[in-house]
């Protein structure tokens, strides 16, 4: 199996060929073998490609086929419309460009016949391994099958890269053409498929929910960016302490409260520090406040109430192998007999229908999250221990709440949706679980609580 990344700028020149392409004809693409290689070929130049021994060119994408050649350029949005359409679970492809970033299997200049006869064999043992599994289902199980065969055909992890052209700034190159990739893999890392290792944390404008933010120091007056940084002057006689440049009169210091000058650092005065000031407003500040300003809506969000997004590298685990061996996913059919909640994918899709019919029929929806600090919670009962006291949350929140409320678990919260409850309800619903957690859970948890109402409700599905 070639290695995802591999570049290959082209394979076997014209003039070294005849071995490979002898190789060819006798093995790997021998019609007596009847192991004919079936290319869907994407372009517009497909009756430029050369006739070669054992392959078949397909031009419908409805059509089987073993890997896709793209020699030129194509719309990317085309590509991604053709993997979201195939039933091919890990496509192969060939790509005659860069665009594919890590998704091409093989980046190939010449498709010359010799040339495309050598990649084609290259990736011969991947097309293989590939050909083995199931193919993909209709359904919600479809784009997690895919990621997973993905990982598992090209024996590599599902690793995020910075892409700061992106709203999110975090991408997974291998996932190309998936919507939501993140939500998709802390839906199997949930339900124990996928192994997360950290990668990096992001915060998030309360606005658009874009991470492309800049953070900046602002005045707490005015909220201006345009601060400067004064030393302080204190004089010894009279006590007064201001900016330096209030005592500032031509080449020396004067105080402006007796009016007496400051001849000698250390005996008439000292500089005990600094403050910040403002120079839009004049106002001086011992800390400026820290803000971030959002560069795809321009809208600010204060340091203290900006929220921050968690991104993982995930890695394959036993339960996701044999899913994609037996093409489906382990979720349990029947949900209500889960004592810990929903799946992530049921709570969402039934939240949304849930929103659907409070829109419709005017009735209220409140929703609410209760994040565990499990740093905090490792310090006191270690690592192996936060899995069952989470556990045990989770069965706590489940038990104090009304049999339509829909509960989800996630790694370190527990997520509620209430029908028919509005605001001042969901706060005394969610009060009742904190005491059951008090009176129940040890040790003592530190647990922050976020209630939605309305059309806010959808700002915590894209945030799970």
């Amino acid at each position: 199996m070639i290695n995802l990344a591999q570049q290959i700028s082209g394979l076997a020149p014209a003039t070294e060929a005849a071995p490979v392409l002898s190789l060819l004809r006798g093995t790997a693409f021998s019609a007596t073998r009847d192991e004919r290689t079936r290319c869907l070929v994407v372009s517009s130049l497909w009756q430029a490609l050369p006739d070669i021994a054992g392959v078949n060119y397909e031009l419908d994408p409805r059509a089987e086929y073993d890997l896709i050649l793209l020699p030129d350029d194509v719309e990317l949005s085309e590509i991604g419309r053709l993997l979201g359409q195939t039933t091919n679970p890990a496509p192969v492809i060939i790509s005659g460009s860069q665009a594919l970033g890590l998704r091409a299997d093989l980046v190939l200049s010449d498709w010359s016949a010799p040339s495309l006869s050598a990649a084609i064999l290259s990736v011969r043992p991947l097309v293989r391994r590939v050909s083995e599994l199931p193919r993909l289902p209709l359904g919600p199980d479809r784009n997690g099958l895919s990621a997973l065969a993905l990982a598992y055909t090209r024996d590599c992890s599902l690793a995020p890269v910075i892409r700061p052209d992106e709203r999110a700034v975090v991408a997974y190159p291998i996932l190309f053409g998936f919507s939501n990739a993140r939500n998709m893999l802390e839906e199997l890392a949930d339900a124990g498929m996928l192994r997360r290792r950290f990668f990096e944390r992001l915060h998030i404008c309360q606005h658009c929910d874009s991470s492309r933010l800049h953070a900046r120091e602002v005045c707490v007056k005015c909220r201006s960016s345009h601060l400067a940084e004064q030393p302080l002057v204190h004089h010894y006689a009279c006590g007064y302490q201001s900016v330096q440049s209030a005592f500032e009169a031509g080449d020396s210091y004067v105080c402006p409260k007796c009016r007496k000058e400051l001849r000698h650092y250390g005996v008439d005065y000292d500089k005990p520090g600094g403050v910040m000031c403002c120079r839009s407003c004049g106002d001086t500040m011992t800390e400026p406040e820290v803000e971030f300003l959002c560069l795809d809506c321009r809208q600010s969000t204060s340091g203290d109430h900006a929220g921050f997004r968690d991104w993982y590298e995930y890695d394959l685990l036993p339960d996701s192998i044999v899913a994609v061996k037996g093409g489906k996913l382990p979720f349990s059919a029947s949900v209500d007999d889960v004592p810990r909640g929903r799946t992530l994918r049921d709570f969402t899709l039934l939240v949304r229908h849930s929103l659907s019919v409070a829109k419709s029929t005017g009735r209220p929806l409140c929703a609410a999250k209760l994040t565990v600090d499990t740093t905090d919670l490792v310090t006191k009962v270690g690592q192996r221990g936060v899995s069952s006291v989470c556990e045990l949350l989770r069965d706590v929140v489940v038990q104090n709440l009304r049999e339509h409320d829909i509960v989800a678990a996630l790694h370190d919260a527990v997520l509620v949706c209430m029908p028919e409850t509005d605001d001042a309800a969901a706060k005394v619903a969610v009060a009742q679980i904190q005491h059951a957690i008090i009176a129940t859970v040890r040790p003592k948890l530190n647990i922050g609580v976020e209630i939605f109402s309305g059309v806010h409700i959808n700002q915590l599905l894209m945030t799970v």
